[in-house]
This record gives C-alpha cells, sequence and structure tokens, in this order.
C-alpha cells in the first residue's frame, strides 16, 4: 500500500489501543517538482496506549511517498489503527487486533 501525504499539514499517525511495545518502521521518500531524496525511513517503539505520528509531514511544495509501514507487536494484544491525519481530521486507513509477536505489513 502506498500513502501519499501531500501537504504540510498531512500526517501519519498510530493508535494502540494498550501500553506494551509496539514496534514500527516506516519507509519514504520526498518528491518535489526538480528533485526525489533518496528512501529513508522513520522507527521508534510505542509504550504507551496513545495515537503516536509515525511519518511527519512533508516540507512545503513536496510530497512524502510512503512505501511501507511494518508493524511489530512486541507486547501484550493489541488493537492498532493507522490513521492519515489532514489538518486535525484522522481518516482511518485499516485497524487490527496484533497478538503478541505478530507483525503488520
Amino acid at each position: 500500500m502506498q500513502i501519499n501525504l501531500s501537504n504540510t499539514t498531512h500526517t501519519l499517525e498510530l493508535t494502540t489501543s494498550v501500553a506494551g511495545s509496539v514496534h514500527y518502521q516506516v519507509g519514504y521518500t520526498d518528491i518535489t517538482s526538480s528533485t526525489v531524496t533518496n528512501p529513508t525511513d522513520s522507527f521508534g517503539i510505542i509504550t504507551t496506549a496513545t495515537t503516536t505520528v509515525i511519518a511527519t509531514a512533508p516540507a512545503a511544495s513536496t510530497t512524502r511517498k510512503i512505501q511501507y509501514v511494518n508493524i511489530f507487536n512486541n507486547g501484550a494484544s493489541n488493537t492498532v489503527v493507522l490513521k492519515k491525519d489532514i489538518s486535525g481530521t484522522e481518516y482511518n486507513i485499516l485497524q487490527v487486533n496484533l497478538q503478541q509477536g505478530e507483525t503488520l505489513r
């Protein structure tokens, strides 16, 4: 699945339902009218029941092309919701209940 963050008000978020240890990695490329950057990624570990920005908004006049999202649950059963946030309005992309040791790609 590819997701485009095409404005400075667009982010990709992950909501976790319980405190635990959810690891994420997001791969992306930034594209402007004149350049395409080398692929890069963001990654982290979420340990609370919260909503976390897992891919920040792109710079002005840039589209951030999300190429992959990898979510690994290293803790107790956890319902995760992947969302695109546009100017504070959240659009659910998918919701999955991950058991301990399961991965969502």
